[in-house]
């Protein structure tokens, strides 16, 4: 599945309900992080051309989101989903204040949080050098701007999946991984793949809740090393 099509996202969004009738664990871990070519691994540069901007939003924002929507309707009743994000996420590299208020606002929404994607990629298309100046992160750039953004609108999906009355004990937490030895960082990260997946696996797995009303936890949560984060205090 290519999760810049959305032909293609529908088409394996079609092919569950037909095969499977619904869908009982997301996880959505689809992401890019623009590189630089370099001749050794000690030579790792971030692209920081529009066109990076471009794709890296487009990928691990928009893309999401639109998995999002086309899987969330066939969620079933104690699905789990789990958005990988990052701790370059931090609320600490974003400087624009405005932006920061929008995206820890309580009444928050999935639209406003494209339009917020939207507008940065304008901002850094109009004023280059990623926006810096307009008070966006600059060590790593869209990654860490898209990672921001992910961990906001995951607070919103958990609270509209809660409003949801039709099904229940829908689960939805984001998380970082760790610096996983991967692709995206041409394999010079510390975990090993196995390592990297052990919190998504936990939350993708979490128990059902209790039939005495209790709801499992973590719930609408940043979570690193299988422990919450709290992302709106870390500023």
């Amino acid at each position: 599945m290519d999760v810049t099509d959305k032909k293609s996202i529908e088409k394996a969004r079609d092919f569950i309900k037909e095969k499977h009738g619904g869908l009982d664990v997301l996880v959505n871990n689809a992401a890019i992080f623009k590189l630089n070519p370099s001749t050794g691994q000690s030579e790792l540069t971030m692209d920081r051309s529009i066109e990076a901007v471009k794709e890296t939003i487009a990928t691990n924002v928009t893309g999401v989101l639109d998995v999002c929507a086309a899987f969330f309707p066939i969620l079933r009743d104690h699905s789990r989903v789990v958005n990988v994000a990052s701790g370059l996420g931090s609320l600490k590299n974003l400087q624009n204040e405005e932006v920061k208020k929008l995206l820890t606002g309580k009444d928050l929404t999935v639209a406003e949080v494209e339009r917020a994607a939207a507008d940065y990629v304008k901002t850094v298309e109009d004023i280059g050098n990623l926006g810096v100046a307009a008070g966006y992160p600059d060590q790593y750039g869209p990654y860490s701007m898209s990672k921001i953004l992910l961990h906001a609108v995951s607070r919103v999906q958990q609270r509209d999946l809660d409003q949801d009355k039709s099904r229940v004990d829908i689960v939805l937490n984001s998380c970082c991984p760790g610096h996983v030895a991967t692709d995206i960082n041409r394999n010079t990260g510390r975990k090993t793949v196995q390592q990297g997946a052990d919190t998504p696996v936990y939350l993708a797995t979490l128990p059902p809740s209790s039939r005495d009303g209790e709801t499992v936890t973590p719930r609408g949560e940043f979570v690193r090393e299988r422990k919450v984060v709290d992302w709106l205090g870390n500023q």
